[in-house]
């Protein structure tokens, strides 16, 4: 297991002890926002400082020939992969996503309930809200989901692998998975 902090670099738990990895092992930040790993199983570590490492012969090293996107240096499933996305004040932006989101441009609200979206095989960003679920595609919010729509509750986090799906929370208190191409839960 991989763990990045704020200032302390990436920390692996393995066979049963924690190692700290940073400066000394090739980071070239400590501040490590979000690890992933690709379709063979390498590890990659987005730094604060916009510098994408890949873990390799025991340290990291930079990744990537000029011009390589983030989208294509992140973890690539058969249905979906992830992608991390932060809150500003007015805004949603994700990594690798030359866009914002805001209520102007179609967003119901600004208020996510994942730090992840999720990039589907056929391209369309999704993006968990509060109560909703927002579907992009080049950059446009296309649709926004809710209960309506067959959401059964309150967004909490994606599932990603073999198959794609979110997590929801009805009033109840009920955990619902729900298939996010057919919206059955």
């Amino acid at each position: 297991m991989w763990a990045g902090t704020e200032d302390a670099g990436v920390i692996r738990y393995h066979e049963g002890r924690f190692t700290s990895y940073g400066k000394e092992q090739g980071l070239t930040s400590l501040y490590a926002a979000y690890l992933t790993d690709d379709v063979n199983g390498n590890l990659f570590v987005f730094l604060i400082n916009d510098q994408v490492m890949r873990w390799s012969a025991g340290k990291f090293v930079p990744t990537g020939p000029s011009g390589t996107t983030l989208r294509e240096l992140v973890t690539t499933h058969p249905q979906a992969r992830r992608v991390p996305c932060a809150r500003d004040p007015d805004n949603i932006r994700c990594l690798g996503y030359g866009t914002s989101w805001t209520v102007a441009n179609g967003l119901p609200s600004v208020n996510l309930a994942a730090s992840d979206g999720v990039a589907d095989k056929n391209g369309a960003l999704w993006i968990a809200l509060a109560d909703r679920l927002a579907k992009t595609e080049k950059g446009k919010v296309v649709r926004v989901y809710t209960e309506r729509d067959g959401l059964p509750g309150s967004p909490i986090a994606f599932v990603t692998g073999l198959s794609f799906s979110l997590l929801t929370k009805d009033r109840t208190g009920a955990i619902w998975k729900t298939d996010i191409e057919t919206m059955r839960s």
